[in-house]
């Protein structure tokens, strides 16, 4: 009879698509205050039988006291439901209008008037109007949870590729990244409930790639003014093209910068000199006389006199 208890096979339903394996690991221990069994607690795809390359740890040895219902349960069983669905694919996802809400689907839009990917991010509104983001998430490695006192650390790795639908139905590469995330659990059960508190959330992003930018195209300006165009190609074209650079690649540029400091310094310089070239010594002198002229603005505003006021919390 022992044999039989030790060697059964018995599993129950995970979902729809796994099964755990509970049979017992070994034989019943009875004695004249408890029993105690051992079991598998293993799960396995439905479709398939591989077994984990995962090692179950030892439960520590328990003194029972009073009339209850001990469960152990360890981070193997966790661990082998997530390797199953690593390896079987199902921690891959689509996301695409299609599969979002109608209320939502305007959030992958690259141009819009309210709440959508090209608002919140410019540059793809600017080089990819009127299109769609479409986003793949898949795991890159089983996620891995490890239990010790009070706490589950949960670490997870998925790489993320967002492409753009155009109007043609083609998918072209926006970027690609991987993502590391890891977090804490502290659980804990009050009044019979389950319940806890996350801590110590984290995010890694490496491999970050971009996708090709598509050409500026100035089919307007050969339709319209085609005599400008060789202009417009070969002046025009590159100052843009690197002042755009500049602001999506340097941080210290916000997307709303302008340059209206630097033009008004230069008209007030140009009044000074009367729109007239001067040599270095006088130009000197020029620039010392407006700074002098701003000392004394200061100094009136302090006074309460003069266009300027100070702040209120000066």
């Amino acid at each position: 009879m022992s044999n039989v208890l030790v060697f059964s096979t018995v599993s129950a339903s995970v979902a729809n698509d796994f099964m755990i394996d509970y049979r017992l690991m070994s034989n019943p221990k009875v004695t004249s205050s408890y029993m105690e069994t051992g079991l598998k607690g293993a799960v396995y795809s439905k479709s398939r039988r591989r077994e984990p390359p995962l090692t179950a740890q030892a439960i520590p040895p328990v003194n029972y006291n009073g009339r209850m219902l001990y469960v152990w349960l360890t981070q193997y069983s966790f661990n082998t439901l997530m390797y199953q669905m690593h390896t079987s694919g199902m921690l891959r996802y689509q996301i695409a209008k299609a599969q979002l809400p109608s209320r939502s689907q305007s959030y992958l839009d690259t141009t819009c008037t309210s709440i959508c990917v090209g608002r919140a991010l410019l540059q793809v509104g600017l080089f990819h109007s009127r299109k769609t983001v479409e986003l793949s998430v898949q795991s890159t490695a089983m996620p891995e949870a490890t239990m010790t006192n009070n706490r589950i650390n949960i670490v997870a790795s998925v790489k993320i590729q967002a492409g753009i639908r155009s109007t043609r139905n083609t998918l072209s590469n926006l970027f690609s990244l991987t993502v590391r995330a890891s977090t804490n659990f502290n659980p804990r059960i009050t009044r019979e409930n389950l319940n806890g508190k996350i801590t110590g959330f984290k995010l890694e992003l490496s491999n970050v790639r971009f996708g090709s930018r598509p050409p500026i195209r100035p089919t307007t300006i050969n339709d319209q003014a085609p005599a400008y165009l060789q202009h417009f190609t070969s002046r025009v074209l590159p100052i843009l093209q690197q002042n755009l650079d500049t602001m999506l690649t340097r941080t210290e540029a916000s997307h709303d910068w302008t340059n209206n400091n630097c033009e008004s310094m230069n008209h007030t310089l140009k009044m000074k000199i009367d729109w007239r070239p001067q040599a270095i010594p006088q130009l000197i002198d020029s620039i010392h006389e407006i700074v002098k002229g701003y000392y004394t603005d200061v100094e009136r505003a302090i006074m309460g006199r003069g266009q300027y006021r100070l702040h209120e919390d000066f």
